[in-house]
């Protein structure tokens, strides 16, 4: 029986867990981008998710860690790790092999036992008698169940609850709660979030007999039968950074310098190839023409092409027609641009890279489109019929 996860909090602890909104960035809802309709998308060598999330991990999740019998539920873990900034699927995924190897025990009728991937007490699952929205439980694939022994309700789960620790470590932190932690000291998470998920979330407001705290604020246990949580937080952390983050996107971001053609489509490629989901709140990390200087980036369409281009992150499509120029139709080549400067959501942008045939009637191009993500396809000039109005435009100074 593991100790750690939800198995770590006393049964009945209330746990109320509210899905957290991610913080929008200003300017947000200037992004534009319409949503484009959802032609066939390219095939691709390898299927990855993406989930956004804190600095702990890459935002992108290696499904070929995740063991063959779990993949079905790689959607769960994606939908999981955008709980919270703080959450990301690799870290979730490190969770689950640290807590149950990916095989826990059949579950049972044992009340005292923590049960599943994420190791949760039964009491901490099911919450209240009568009172089924106090509990940790979720349902992960609208079954109309909350099942302790179901992967797809137990990743949700997991999700949820490691973001309400930290909201409740953020409120600790804010108060002056966490011992050996002022106001004003930087919260080191994701550890104490972790620390949280295997000692329970009142772990700094509601100390065990004994427990005495590092100056970080970590939990300390000297009982040899429990696990440590500085090491249990380090060794998931390991693992989702060196296991289960996909090496060259996210976290660790390639460096792909110039803002010549060639390094344009070369960053449009890390996002398609990654498959990064469309969407005007979140944002995820890239490298200016420098490869040094790390943005935030607005994953829709503007926020993709500022990314390709190595730009300043910020500028939405209608900014995008002051910072580019118009050229004819013979004029374009790789890293140009096909937009429709039209504001709100039915402003859209296309990065060219190149003609499909002779006759200069189709292109292939990188774009976020609002219902496929990241995408390189194949797209009738200007652009898909009962869009637009479109025109070819460059980056003023691009060569």
């Amino acid at each position: 029986m593991s100790s750690g996860g939800a198995s770590g909090i006393r049964a009945g602890t209330k746990a109320r867990l509210a899905r957290l909104t991610a913080v929008v960035a200003a300017g947000a809802s200037l992004a534009g981008c319409s949503q484009v309709p959802n032609m066939l998308v390219q095939s691709q060598d390898r299927e990855i998710y993406l989930s956004r999330g804190g600095g702990a991990t890459s935002d992108l999740l290696d499904v070929s860690a995740i063991p063959e019998k779990y993949r079905k539920y790689v959607p769960q873990l994606e939908k999981a790790g955008e709980a919270c900034a703080d959450v990301t699927a690799p870290l979730i995924a490190g969770l689950i092999e640290t807590e149950s190897s990916w095989d826990p025990p059949e579950v049972n009728n044992d009340s005292g036992r923590a049960q599943g991937l994420g190791q949760f007490m039964p009491d901490t699952w099911n919450g209240k008698p009568n009172d089924p929205d106090d509990g940790a439980g979720r349902d992960g694939d609208n079954d109309k169940k909350k099942d302790i022994g179901n992967p797809a309700d137990m990743i949700i789960a997991i999700g949820d609850y490691l973001c309400y620790i930290a909201d409740k470590l953020h409120k600790n932190h804010e108060d002056g709660k966490i011992p050996n932690v002022r106001p004003g000291d930087q919260l080191k998470l994701p550890d104490l979030m972790l620390a949280g998920y295997l000692r329970g979330p009142y772990a700094w407001t509601d100390p065990p007999p004994g427990m005495t705290f590092a100056s970080d604020g970590m939990p300390q246990i000297d009982d040899a039968k429990n696990k440590k949580p500085r090491e249990y937080a380090n060794q998931i952390i390991k693992l989702a950074k060196e296991k289960y983050s996909l090496k060259g996107a996210g976290g660790n971001l390639p460096a792909i310098v110039g803002q010549d053609r060639q390094a344009m489509i070369a960053r449009a490629k890390v996002w398609t190839d990654a498959r990064v989901p469309y969407s005007q709140t979140s944002y995820k990390d890239g490298l200016m023409a420098d490869g040094k200087t790390k943005q935030r980036y607005r994953t829709d369409c503007s926020g993709f092409v500022t990314m390709a281009w190595g730009v300043e992150a910020g500028a939405n499509t209608t900014a995008m027609t002051g910072m580019t120029e118009s050229i004819k139709k013979s004029e374009l080549m790789a890293g140009d641009i096909i937009l429709d400067d039209d504001g709100g959501n039915s402003g859209h942008v296309v990065l060219f890279e190149k003609w499909a045939d002779g006759g200069q009637t189709e292109y292939w191009g990188y774009e976020e489109s609002g219902r496929v993500g990241a995408v390189y396809r194949k797209i009738p000039y200007l652009y898909f019929p009962g869009s637009g109005p479109y025109e070819p435009r460059r980056l003023k100074g691009l060569k």
